[in-house]
């Protein structure tokens, strides 16, 4: 195992573990309002008890792709490879924004539907043994209709807990040149496995849920097809990564 690989675990784990305490950090400091504030009144923002609701939310992700060396990484006599040392997915950010429509199935659990636009650009750092790294950048505008189950706790005055899962359909957002040839490309779909946990606070006029997500692509999307072979010949398989903070209102 390359030195280079450990150092990338090492950060993907650190990634986490800030998202995580960041998240926490959060939620602590509105419960910690809401009980300073001293809530008396049991507000009946978000529309809960409606058979179907609304509303929009503002997210911000860190992504990267899961990738896995091709047979041909490790032959000292393939042309393309024998001078790489590493292949290494870089974390990076961006933003998305979208609608929720909620269906109410009973008081803890309901049917989610979030469609959204989300700006992505992906980073790839190309090492070699005797030349300075490449970097290559692969920039995605998709948009996602994920299906979600949403799973609450019981209402304890203005707060609750839940959990938060389903699948997430996804397509790129503009129409490629298929004439070009992308140093490294990918398919124009996805299908992701999505897993979360938030929040819902109650205020007098809405409710706000701060929410995380982690999501994990289930399908190999890097197209060999159409990627220059000096960079993708050391590739078998890229599956997205993607930490989502999502801020819900309703």
């Amino acid at each position: 195992m390359h030195p280079t690989h450990i150092w990338y675990q090492l950060d993907l784990h650190r990634r986490k573990i800030v998202s995580i305490f960041f998240f926490i950090l959060l939620i602590s400091f509105s419960q910690g309002w809401a009980q300073d504030t001293k809530w008396k009144t049991k507000y009946k923002s978000g529309d809960d008890d409606k058979l179907i609701s609304y509303g929009f939310f503002l997210a911000a992700h860190s992504h990267s792709y899961r990738l896995r060396y091709s047979e041909a990484f490790l032959d000292t006599s393939n042309v393309f490879t024998r001078n790489q040392k590493a292949i290494m997915p870089r974390y990076a950010t961006g933003f998305a924004l979208g609608f929720i429509g909620n269906v109410r199935l009973h008081d803890q659990l309901d049917i989610r539907i979030t469609p959204k636009i989300s700006f992505y650009q992906y980073g790839i750092e190309v090492r070699y043994t005797d030349a300075p790294s490449d970097e290559i950048l692969i920039e995605n505008t998709k948009v996602e209709f994920p299906l979600l189950l949403k799973y609450k706790s019981i209402r304890r005055m203005n707060s609750r807990a839940y959990m938060i899962g389903g699948i997430n359909p996804m397509i790129e957002g503009r129409k490629r040149d298929n004439i070009e040839v992308a140093p490294i490309s990918t398919l124009t779909y996805d299908l992701a496995l999505e897993l979360g946990f938030g929040f819902d606070l109650y205020f007098e006029y809405f409710k706000f849920s701060p929410e995380i997500r982690y999501s994990h692509g289930l399908i190999n999307i890097f197209d060999q097809t159409t990627s220059n072979p000096e960079f993708a010949t050391g590739i078998a398989s890229m599956r997205s990564h993607t930490i989502t903070l999502y801020l819900n209102f309703q």
